[in-house]
């Protein structure tokens, strides 16, 4: 699986930095060979007790809307390649069916590259109205990967996604989108914190959310747990979703291709080993 096997450029090491704790100590958030061996354990039983509500049936009949477009992805391509480690074919299929399905007015994108040329694509050939925000602290992948000329439509901001105002959220309404590719961590001062504290909180009913590198049942595949990201926005994410009201969860891409692979087949079959790591909300009240 592309999305799984990609780490990315790691930046380098603040020196500065002094340790409570080394890693894999139980006061350490870093995980151990033993932690990750339980959590690998424990994965089945996480689908024995599930808080939030997955809502099947809806995500079922969502998925055979949406999937005559997946078939018609690749018509689309201009700035996109789906050979890539960050936001492969599945992913891509269901983010471009998305935009077509909900016409969104506005979207903000924290953390972009090629999520982002798949809205360009989209806005190219359809939604011409469609206001892009992307927000990415380290844009040289995204800045590679963009069309002469797109740098005049859209708005780029290159922090964190704590530094920028957040009102930038607030122009956001029904059926609008805010896609997150975060760090995954959650450490004080963290996007992933703010996300979930500041912004989601924020957002108007209707808003649809995205979230990547989300995998079912809420646990992050073997091969990440054998690497110890130790990435934990995951977990963070599964307790905000336990008995919430406002937001509900309208697609889960890993739980599709897990348990309804005959929808893949049907409708994109050349990623049906390809398992992609999305989740979609929204929020209703």
């Amino acid at each position: 699986m592309n999305s799984h096997d990609a780490a990315g450029q790691l930046p380098p090491a603040d020196p500065t930095t002094q340790l409570f704790s080394p890693p894999g100590h139980f006061y350490s958030p870093i995980s151990s060979v033993a932690d990750a061996d339980r959590a690998r354990a424990q994965r089945a039983g996480l689908e024995l007790a599930e808080p939030y509500d997955l809502r099947a049936a809806e995500q079922v009949e969502l998925a055979h809307r949406l999937g005559p477009k997946w078939a018609d992805f690749s018509q689309s391509w201009c700035r996109y390649d789906p050979v890539n480690l960050w936001y492969g074919l599945g992913d891509g299929a269901v983010y471009y069916s998305m935009l077509n399905a909900l016409r969104p007015k506005h979207l903000v994108e924290v953390g972009s590259g090629f999520t982002s040329t798949i809205a360009l694509d989209v806005r190219d050939h359809d939604l011409h109205d469609l206001e892009l925000t992307f927000v990415e602290p380290n844009p040289e992948r995204l800045l590679g990967l963009l069309k002469d000329g797109d740098h005049k439509a859209i708005t780029i901001h290159k922090n964190a996604v704590q530094d920028i105002p957040i009102e930038t959220f607030d122009k956001l309404g029904k059926n609008d989108i805010l896609f997150i590719d975060s760090t995954h961590v959650s450490k004080p001062g963290s996007d992933v914190n703010w996300l979930l504290f500041r912004v989601l909180p924020r957002l108007s009913p209707g808003v649809v959310i995205h979230v990547h590198d989300i995998f079912y049942p809420f646990e992050y595949p073997d091969s990440w747990l054998e690497q110890r990201r130790s990435w934990n926005e995951s977990y963070l994410l599964r307790a905000f979703l336990s008995y919430n009201n406002v937001f509900q969860i309208m697609f889960f891409n890993s739980w599709i291709w897990q348990k309804r692979p005959e929808i893949v087949r049907r409708y994109l079959p050349e990623s049906v080993s390809e398992e992609p790591g999305s989740i979609w909300l929204r929020r209703v009240a």
